[in-house]
């Protein structure tokens, strides 16, 4: 995944995004989220995300982002395990 950023001279620069999923299955690799819908083909995907992170990250989402088994919630503070317990119920 990559992200756009604009150094001092204005110009564009691609720069990796690192993606740190939570919960029980931790998957941090090149690839991770393409492999998601394999990993988990029947189950239910909570997504969780700031505003402005999840909207610059919604095109390069994986399909089953936009599935009817995926959850998504807007986080506007610090994520702790009560909070998503309480964004996933």
């Amino acid at each position: 995944m990559t992200s756009a950023s604009h150094p001092q001279d204005g110009s564009t620069a691609r720069q990796p995004i690192r993606v740190q999923p939570g919960a029980a299955n931790y998957y941090a690799h090149p690839g991770a989220l393409d492999a998601l819908a394999r990993a988990f083909p029947q189950q239910r995907l909570f997504w969780i995300g700031g505003e402005r992170a999840t909207a610059a990250a919604a095109p390069y989402l994986p399909a089953c982002y936009r599935e009817a088994r995926s959850t998504h919630a807007v986080f506007r503070g610090h994520c702790s395990e009560s909070q998503v317990a309480a964004l996933s119920a």
